[in-house]
């Protein structure tokens, strides 16, 4: 009767356990945005045609950063330009409602920001003068791993690679 089960046994739990030892096709991530590769970048940043001084230092802050970081030069240009799929669209712009964007500008009251992403752009929003560029620092520290202590005190990361993960902040 042992040996009849032992028997049993090694049928029944040899198969099962060949089961789940099958490897399992691995699970592939979903690319995030890659803005940067090896000094090269396809984006550009887009402020709207009647920039506000805050939203143009915005922009340039975003590009010297990213080039300290990357070696990628992002140019800079007015939304009413050619458009594209690789685009950093800053500030109060008319391609939000062209991406189908609806925020209500009330909410983010005083110096308030929203930082989104779709399928290939990023989207960094402010609510008045300053919520662009407070939202501008908060990508490069949040995203990038900036960190600025003071005006001459910073931590500027070298990264041949930017990769982004989809964003609703």
């Amino acid at each position: 009767f042992k040996v009849l089960l032992f028997l049993c046994l090694v049928f029944i739990v040899s198969p099962l356990s060949a089961q789940k030892k099958k490897k399992q096709p691995p699970v592939i991530a979903p690319p995030g945005i890659v803005l940067a590769d090896n000094e090269v970048s396809p984006y550009r940043i887009v402020i709207p045609a009647a920039a506000t001084e805050s939203e143009k230092k915005a922009s340039e802050v975003l590009q010297t950063y990213f080039l300290q970081i990357s070696g990628a030069v992002l140019p800079i240009i007015e939304e009413d330009k050619h458009r594209s799929r690789y685009e950093i669209v800053l500030g109060q712009n008319e391609r939000l409602a062209q991406a189908g964007i609806n925020i209500n500008l009330n909410v983010l009251k005083e110096d308030g920001f929203t930082i989104r992403t779709d399928s290939m752009r990023l989207f960094i929003i402010g609510g008045n003068e300053k919520g662009t560029l407070y939202g501008v620092y908060t990508f490069l520290e949040k995203y990038l791993s900036c960190r600025m202590y003071t005006s001459k005190m910073k931590i500027i990361p070298k990264q041949k690679k930017i990769v982004i993960d989809k964003i609703n902040d």
